[in-house]
């Protein structure tokens, strides 16, 4: 991964951080939790800048199965953040190309790990 992919990662957890009243867990070795919430039914958010992170984040779910609620893009309003999170486990920003599809999806796999 390029220094500018990890640059625009941690750009992208902090805008989240800052929109959804979070704190940033750490980055490697966070098991998947970005964003830490004081939050008791979405305690943490993994953070995607594009579809094809997001997917592979989804495909490891799938063999853990565990998911993690899920944003990919750029943020929005903390209501519709909020919001999306909590009727499908994922927060899909207007950027992202066929995004009721792609919640439809995570929504699926949401689902296939029990959650």
């Amino acid at each position: 991964m390029g220094a500018s992919a990890v640059w625009r990662g941690t750009e992208l957890e902090n805008a989240y951080a800052d929109i959804l009243g979070g704190r940033m867990n750490g980055g490697f070795n966070d098991h998947g939790k970005d964003i830490v919430l004081a939050d008791d039914e979405i305690p943490a958010v993994q953070v995607k800048s594009s579809l094809h992170f997001a997917l592979e984040f989804l495909k490891e779910s799938l063999k853990r199965r565990q998911f993690i609620p899920l944003c990919v893009g750029e943020p929005a309003s903390r209501h519709e953040i909020l919001t999306s999170l909590r009727e499908y486990g994922a927060w899909v920003g207007y950027d992202i190309p066929n995004r009721g599809e792609v919640l439809d999806g995570i929504v699926r796999v949401k689902e296939l790990c029990g959650a």
